[in-house]
């Protein structure tokens, strides 16, 4: 049989820790794991030890476990600032593209409007000189036709014309 503080020097921990864990587990009071009480000196036997090395050992890779979901944690929340921080960036690059985008199809729309209005100018231009050109067209068949029965007939003709029994007077 030990004493507690030979309890807590075979385990390697203080006398301080051995209450600790005892008050921090459920279930778990000094009363139950003492074998015998002589005056104010406790002494507890091999089970009290194994029972308390286990808690121990628990206590220890629960808190190693918490350490390193503790150092995890933080390199997560590094690297979701650092993500953060990305996708922030590429967001306000993404901003500035779609700005520039726009002003590019708004330009690219005006000068469509304007290549259609132009279009259209010559459309109707297209069509003004086609009509024109009939007009010029059917003046100048009309002067050459005028032109010809304007001419004054030759003697020769006019003889031809008489023996077939065309007058110049229809």
């Amino acid at each position: 049989m030990k004493t507690i503080s030979q309890v807590a020097a075979t385990l390697g921990v203080s006398r301080q820790t051995i209450y600790n864990v005892i008050k921090e587990t459920e279930g778990l009071s000094i009363d139950k794991l003492t074998a015998k009480t002589v005056g104010k000196t406790r002494y507890f036997n091999a089970e009290a030890e194994k029972t308390l090395s286990k808690i121990l050992i628990d206590r220890r890779y629960r808190k190693a476990t918490q350490d390193n979901a503790q150092r995890k944690l933080e390199a997560a929340e590094v690297r979701i600032q650092e993500l953060t921080t990305q996708i922030q960036e590429k967001e306000e690059q993404i901003r500035k593209l779609t700005a520039e985008s726009a002003e590019q199809i708004e330009k690219l729309r005006t000068e469509a409007d304007a290549l259609r209005e132009n279009n259209d100018i010559l459309i109707r231009t297209n069509a003004a000189n086609a009509v024109t050109m009939q007009q010029l067209q059917k003046e100048r068949d009309q002067a050459l036709l005028t032109a010809g029965t304007q001419q004054k007939t030759g003697r020769i003709r006019k003889a031809w014309r008489a023996l077939i029994g065309k007058d110049d007077t229809e």
